[in-house]
């Protein structure tokens, strides 16, 4: 698997976090999609990027209109690359380039005020100075936003539009059109002359604004990566985000889930007056084997998983009371309703395929795996095998892998073992009385994750599941003769 795409499926996971970030100008947008993920050997670098985060965080807080008054500021950045790469290119830059120029220069000495009032100084811009751009740029007292052509950066310019002023107030009180015809003749003579004193105070300009080069060149790379920055701490104050631990890449240590939450189910869930149950969970480095019945909210356990651990190696702040980890090499998520149109091949031929990736990423790499009901789309007979030899490899790997699967029997020595709660708490009067029949089956479920014995059963669910949804009282009688006693 190439990079490119492992990055695309990183990005898929996040596409609801980078919706609701509050970008406004290019840079912090640009910055967004350039992010690359942290990596192993990069810890120190993360924790510190996660103490500036907090730090943004205490300020907002204390402020809650500070990302505001930063947003309103951002919004008027505008993208100066064409103007500045003609004045790298020693080019002779317009007015439209310098009022560009002026203006950014103004914007990011405001922006760049405001950090320093709160002390979250931006990385890179700590000491930069803009202050002799815009006086270079507005000679005047009274600071403004506009840019003309100002007398004081031409020896002739003043005296030059003084006279072709003087000249069209004739023109406007001659009577005579012979003497009109003659003005107009000396103004178009003026105007030429004050382009060509235009044309000298641009190069002047130019030339003067090459020795801060530099620094505009310094804020336009810098500045996006400060805008995400502070988007991102917004993010974290308006869901209530945790600062996590981040482990030495070389420890043995557990990951450490608590109290996570999905945003995007969150939210739909929300609108339908419902509550995310947050998953908790303690990942050792080999396999942990989480069972549940279908509907169970296995797979939404493995996304929240694999979202907040994105999260934390992207430099987010997870959706999670509580999370502890190593930045992993990789995560990958194998799902069992893969299909690969592009290849035309069926789930279980995409599933086989993303196995021989991981396979590769696993011998000798340190990564997260996520695997939701493996080879479910074959028979289970050998689908439950498929499963039983991942999680063998898994186990006797570097990696922190989870699979998820509904299979009996899946026993490896050493493997951690956790079960969805599910219905196994409902007292079977009630089902038989067909108490629940007519209630939501979201309503009924426990989705909390506990952790179980090697020796505890795969929950069996799928009975009391189909009473609740309604079948014919005949056929579950029918049915429940080919279960056993343990079972019913």
């Amino acid at each position: 698997m190439t990079e490119k795409v492992e990055m695309n499926k990183s990005f898929d996971r996040l596409k609801w976090v980078f919706k609701h970030l509050k970008l406004e100008s290019e840079y912090g947008k640009k910055a967004l999609f350039s992010i690359k993920p942290f990596k192993p050997g990069e810890e120190k670098e993360l924790r510190i990027y996660f103490q500036k985060l907090d730090l943004i965080i205490s300020a907002f807080k204390e402020k809650t209109n500070l990302f505001s008054n930063f947003n309103s500021l951002f919004m008027e950045l505008r993208n100066i690359s064409g103007s500045l790469k003609n004045l790298t290119n020693d080019m002779v830059l317009g007015e439209t380039e310098l009022f560009e120029i002026k203006n950014f220069a103004i914007i990011i000495s405001h922006i760049l005020d405001l950090a320093k009032e709160k002390s979250i100084i931006p990385e890179n811009l700590d000491n930069l100075d803009l202050i002799p751009i815009i006086k270079l740029l507005n000679p005047d007292k009274i600071l403004t936003r506009s840019f003309y052509i100002h007398e004081s950066w031409s020896e002739n310019l003043q005296s030059i539009r003084e006279e072709k002023k003087a000249l069209e107030a004739k023109i406007l009180s001659a009577e005579d059109s012979q003497v009109r015809d003659r003005l107009r003749a000396e103004r178009a003579v003026l105007v030429s002359k004050e382009k060509d004193e235009e044309l000298n105070a641009r190069k002047y300009l130019s030339q003067e604004l090459r020795k801060y080069e530099e620094a505009i060149r310094l804020s336009v790379d810098n500045i996006g990566a400060f805008e995400l920055l502070l988007a991102k701490a917004e993010l974290a104050v308006s869901n209530k985000c945790n600062v996590p631990i981040i482990y030495d890449f070389d420890s043995d240590s557990q990951f450490i889930l608590e109290g996570a939450i999905e945003p995007e189910i969150a939210e739909n869930l929300k609108k339908q007056n419902k509550t995310f149950t947050p998953v908790s969970i303690k990942l050792q480095r080999g396999v942990t084997l989480l069972t549940g019945a279908n509907m169970g909210g296995k797979s939404v356990s493995l996304r929240t998983i694999a979202l907040n651990a994105e999260l934390a190696r992207f430099g987010f702040l997870p959706f999670a009371d509580n999370i502890a980890l190593k930045i992993p090499e990789f995560i990958q998520v194998i799902s069992g309703d893969l299909q690969d149109s592009n290849s035309g091949l069926s789930s279980f031929g995409a599933e086989v395929k993303e196995l021989c990736s991981l396979l590769k990423k696993v011998d000798g790499g340190c990564g997260l795996v996520l695997c939701d009901e493996l080879a479910r789309s074959t028979n289970p007979y050998e689908g439950s095998r498929f499963v039983q030899a991942l999680s063998e490899k898994l186990q006797s790997s570097n990696s922190y892998g989870i699979i998820a699967t509904h299979y009996d029997g899946i026993k490896t020595a050493g493997a951690a073992y956790y079960q969805v709660v599910g219905l196994k708490n409902l007292l079977k009067g009630n089902l038989e009385n067909n108490e629940f029949s007519q209630l939501d089956l979201s309503e009924l479920m426990d989705y909390h994750l506990e952790k179980v014995s090697e020796n505890s059963n795969v929950p069996h669910d799928a009975l009391k599941i189909a009473t609740i949804l309604g079948l014919p009282k005949d056929f579950i009688e029918s049915l429940k003769k080919y279960y056993d006693n343990s079972i019913n």
